[in-house]
Protein backbone atom coordinates (compact mmCIF):
# COMPACT_ATOMS: atom_id res chain seq x y z
CA UNK A 1 0.00 0.00 0.00
CA UNK A 2 1.37 3.23 -1.40
CA UNK A 3 0.62 6.15 1.04
CA UNK A 4 1.22 9.73 -0.40
CA UNK A 5 1.04 12.65 2.32
CA UNK A 6 -0.03 16.57 0.55
CA UNK A 7 2.39 18.98 1.77
CA UNK A 8 0.08 21.37 2.37
CA UNK A 9 -4.16 21.76 2.59
CA UNK A 10 -5.94 22.73 -0.27
CA UNK A 11 -8.69 24.80 1.51
CA UNK A 12 -12.09 24.04 0.53
CA UNK A 13 -13.35 27.92 -0.10
CA UNK A 14 -9.82 28.64 -1.59
CA UNK A 15 -11.37 28.13 -5.06
CA UNK A 16 -8.61 28.30 -8.08
CA UNK A 17 -9.83 28.81 -11.72
CA UNK A 18 -9.61 26.37 -13.89
CA UNK A 19 -10.54 27.10 -17.84
CA UNK A 20 -13.97 25.77 -17.47
CA UNK A 21 -15.36 26.15 -13.81
CA UNK A 22 -13.76 26.68 -10.53
CA UNK A 23 -12.28 23.87 -8.43
CA UNK A 24 -11.47 22.94 -4.70
CA UNK A 25 -10.58 19.50 -2.43
CA UNK A 26 -12.41 16.96 -2.19
CA UNK A 27 -12.17 17.00 1.55
CA UNK A 28 -9.66 19.59 4.02
CA UNK A 29 -7.66 15.49 5.18
CA UNK A 30 -4.09 16.04 3.97
CA UNK A 31 -3.78 12.34 3.85
CA UNK A 32 -4.34 10.63 0.92
CA UNK A 33 -4.38 6.73 0.66
CA UNK A 34 -3.59 5.62 -3.05
CA UNK A 35 -3.63 2.16 -3.38
CA UNK A 36 -3.99 2.43 -6.89
CA UNK A 37 -2.05 -0.68 -7.76
CA UNK A 38 -2.26 -2.52 -4.82
CA UNK A 39 -3.30 -6.16 -6.26
CA UNK A 40 -2.35 -8.33 -2.65
CA UNK A 41 -4.73 -7.13 -0.69
CA UNK A 42 -7.35 -9.47 0.48
CA UNK A 43 -9.87 -6.79 0.21
CA UNK A 44 -9.50 -5.64 -3.17
CA UNK A 45 -9.68 -9.84 -4.37
CA UNK A 46 -13.85 -8.92 -5.19
CA UNK A 47 -12.93 -6.32 -7.59
CA UNK A 48 -12.11 -6.78 -11.41
CA UNK A 49 -8.32 -8.03 -11.49
CA UNK A 50 -7.56 -7.71 -7.47
CA UNK A 51 -7.15 -3.42 -8.40
CA UNK A 52 -8.19 -0.92 -6.15
CA UNK A 53 -8.94 1.96 -8.74
CA UNK A 54 -9.09 5.40 -7.03
CA UNK A 55 -7.65 7.22 -4.52
CA UNK A 56 -8.99 7.16 -0.91
CA UNK A 57 -9.33 10.21 1.26
CA UNK A 58 -9.07 9.37 5.17
CA UNK A 59 -11.29 11.25 7.33
CA UNK A 60 -13.43 10.31 10.52
CA UNK A 61 -16.88 9.42 10.21
CA UNK A 62 -19.19 12.89 9.23
CA UNK A 63 -15.74 14.66 7.53
CA UNK A 64 -17.54 16.65 4.63
CA UNK A 65 -17.10 15.40 1.19
CA UNK A 66 -17.18 18.24 -1.71
CA UNK A 67 -17.88 17.81 -5.32
CA UNK A 68 -14.02 19.18 -7.12
CA UNK A 69 -16.14 20.65 -9.55
CA UNK A 70 -19.29 22.12 -11.03
CA UNK A 71 -20.95 18.41 -11.86
CA UNK A 72 -24.67 16.73 -12.48
CA UNK A 73 -25.51 14.36 -10.30
CA UNK A 74 -26.27 10.86 -12.24
CA UNK A 75 -26.62 8.30 -9.98
CA UNK A 76 -26.76 7.99 -5.53
CA UNK A 77 -26.82 3.88 -4.64
CA UNK A 78 -25.82 2.18 -1.61
CA UNK A 79 -23.74 -0.93 -1.65
CA UNK A 80 -23.27 -3.44 1.62
CA UNK A 81 -21.50 -5.98 -0.13
CA UNK A 82 -17.77 -6.94 0.40
CA UNK A 83 -14.80 -3.64 -0.75
CA UNK A 84 -17.86 -1.20 -1.75
CA UNK A 85 -20.18 -0.37 1.77
CA UNK A 86 -21.87 2.73 2.00
CA UNK A 87 -23.40 5.18 -0.39
CA UNK A 88 -22.08 6.45 -3.88
CA UNK A 89 -22.58 9.64 -5.51
CA UNK A 90 -21.62 9.51 -9.39
CA UNK A 91 -21.85 12.44 -12.00
CA UNK A 92 -19.72 14.03 -14.64
CA UNK A 93 -18.06 17.13 -14.96
CA UNK A 94 -18.72 18.93 -18.05
CA UNK A 95 -15.55 17.63 -19.96
CA UNK A 96 -18.02 14.46 -19.64
CA UNK A 97 -15.51 12.87 -17.36
CA UNK A 98 -17.39 10.26 -14.93
CA UNK A 99 -16.81 11.26 -11.53
CA UNK A 100 -17.32 9.26 -8.29
CA UNK A 101 -17.37 9.46 -4.30
CA UNK A 102 -18.13 6.19 -2.55
CA UNK A 103 -18.51 4.68 1.19
CA UNK A 104 -20.32 7.80 2.31
CA UNK A 105 -22.79 7.24 5.70
CA UNK A 106 -24.87 10.00 4.06
CA UNK A 107 -25.26 12.06 0.67
CA UNK A 108 -26.35 15.55 0.84
CA UNK A 109 -27.49 15.66 -2.89
CA UNK A 110 -30.22 14.18 -5.51
CA UNK A 111 -30.03 12.78 -8.73
CA UNK A 112 -30.52 15.30 -11.48
CA UNK A 113 -28.98 18.15 -9.55
CA UNK A 114 -26.97 20.38 -11.11
CA UNK A 115 -24.06 21.20 -8.32
CA UNK A 116 -21.20 23.76 -8.55
CA UNK A 117 -17.75 23.41 -7.12
CA UNK A 118 -17.40 22.66 -3.27
CA UNK A 119 -20.94 21.96 -2.69
CA UNK A 120 -20.99 19.40 -0.04
CA UNK A 121 -22.13 15.88 -1.76
CA UNK A 122 -21.55 13.78 1.56
CA UNK A 123 -20.01 12.81 4.40
CA UNK A 124 -17.25 10.09 5.47
CA UNK A 125 -18.71 7.17 6.39
CA UNK A 126 -18.05 4.26 9.20
CA UNK A 127 -15.00 3.03 7.08
CA UNK A 128 -13.15 6.15 7.28
CA UNK A 129 -12.18 7.39 4.39
CA UNK A 130 -14.01 8.44 0.62
CA UNK A 131 -13.19 6.41 -2.47
CA UNK A 132 -12.62 8.96 -5.32
CA UNK A 133 -12.34 8.13 -9.00
CA UNK A 134 -12.93 9.34 -12.80
CA UNK A 135 -12.99 7.82 -15.89
CA UNK A 136 -13.08 9.59 -19.57
CA UNK A 137 -16.14 9.85 -21.32
CA UNK A 138 -16.11 6.86 -23.09
CA UNK A 139 -15.56 4.73 -20.27
CA UNK A 140 -18.45 1.76 -19.28
CA UNK A 141 -19.94 2.56 -16.29
CA UNK A 142 -18.86 1.38 -13.64
CA UNK A 143 -15.54 1.87 -15.30
CA UNK A 144 -14.09 -1.29 -13.45
CA UNK A 145 -16.63 -3.57 -15.09
CA UNK A 146 -14.35 -3.97 -18.28
CA UNK A 147 -10.74 -3.04 -19.13
CA UNK A 148 -9.50 -0.89 -22.25
CA UNK A 149 -7.72 -2.93 -24.87
CA UNK A 150 -4.02 -2.47 -24.11
CA UNK A 151 -5.77 -4.24 -20.18
CA UNK A 152 -5.09 -1.19 -18.03
CA UNK A 153 -8.35 0.21 -16.36
CA UNK A 154 -10.73 2.50 -17.27
CA UNK A 155 -10.96 4.75 -13.82
CA UNK A 156 -7.89 6.78 -13.59
CA UNK A 157 -6.25 8.50 -10.77
CA UNK A 158 -8.46 11.36 -9.06
CA UNK A 159 -5.07 13.29 -8.19
CA UNK A 160 -3.53 12.91 -11.48
CA UNK A 161 -7.07 14.60 -13.14
CA UNK A 162 -7.32 17.45 -10.38
CA UNK A 163 -3.60 18.34 -10.85
CA UNK A 164 -4.13 18.80 -14.86
CA UNK A 165 -7.74 20.35 -14.77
Amino acid sequence: VEQIFLNEMIPRLNMQQSGVSSKCSVTQVTQINAHFTDTNSEYWVGQVGGMHNGTDFGGDPGTPVYAPYDLMVEDIQYYSDPGRFGWYVQGRFADGYLFYAGHLGITTVQVGQHITACTQIGMIGEVFHTHIKVAPPEAPVPCEINARPDGSPWCEDFETYFANH
